[in-house]
């Protein structure tokens, strides 16, 4: 019998859960407190860190034993001497992640079902995808057009290559007017506390200045690669 609960609480798990249950839950969480998804939230870093910290212990079998009998997980965790069981998540960290998960196995599942969920439809796509941004849209069209053409994805009722290009175009447009829209909510916030991390703020709005601005060139290697399928014989 495990003596706490607060790891498992984090992922939203029970004491019971397999390790494939536990990294399922973890990917389904990690879509809705990324930071990537929460711009306007000062706290979506500390959230995203406490849960791959959460995950982190409950993924390792020697790390879960001594958090379920001690009940403890900070640096006095029962673990020898200068290991510590729970772990410090940077934004290295963070970074870490998207990198190895873009591209990833468990991105192409996670794609796949969401194109099945919502029948082809993706016009919400860059809402649900883990770290996705509008200048993946030219990846995911030729992802999905690749996984139609060798059946790993059915192709839907009255679907067409040019529906789907239309879907993600305004998914990201969605996507980058949500993103602009959030940070002039932020502004307004640190400006209502008299300018505290005013410094903070700007960085971060260049930063997804950057991403927003991807959305031009995306469109463009969309219509690119449309034209090539057109092409094929």
């Amino acid at each position: 019998m495990v003596k706490d609960t607060q790891l498992y609480d984090e992922l939203g798990v029970s004491t019971d859960a397999s390790k494939g249950d536990i990294c399922r839950a973890y990917r389904t969480k990690a879509l809705l407190v990324h930071p990537d998804k929460n711009p306007d939230d000062p706290k979506a870093t500390e959230n995203f860190q406490k849960l791959t910290q959460a995950f982190e212990i409950l993924k390792d079998e020697k790390k879960r034993k001594t958090y379920d009998t001690t009940g403890r997980f900070g640096e006095d965790g029962g673990l020898p001497e200068g290991e510590s069981l729970w772990p410090v998540v940077q934004t290295e960290d963070i970074e870490a992640f998207e990198e190895g998960y873009r591209g990833s196995q468990e991105e192409e599942e996670d794609l796949c079902q969401f194109f099945n969920k919502k029948k082809g439809n993706v016009a919400t796509i860059f809402e649900h995808i883990l770290c996705s941004r509008p200048s993946d849209g030219p990846r995911f069209l030729a992802f999905f057009v690749e996984c139609l053409e060798t059946g790993r994805l059915e192709r839907p009722k009255g679907f067409s290559v040019d529906t789907l290009e239309s879907q993600l175009q305004t998914s990201a447009t969605k996507y980058v007017q949500q993103l602009r829209k959030d940070k002039k909510h932020l502004k307004k916030m640190q400006q209502e506390k008299g300018g505290k991390g005013k410094e903070n703020g700007g960085g971060s709005a260049n930063k997804g200045k950057g991403k927003a601005g991807a959305g031009g060139d995306a469109d463009s290697s969309m219509a690119s690669l449309v034209a090539q399928i057109r092409s094929k014989p």
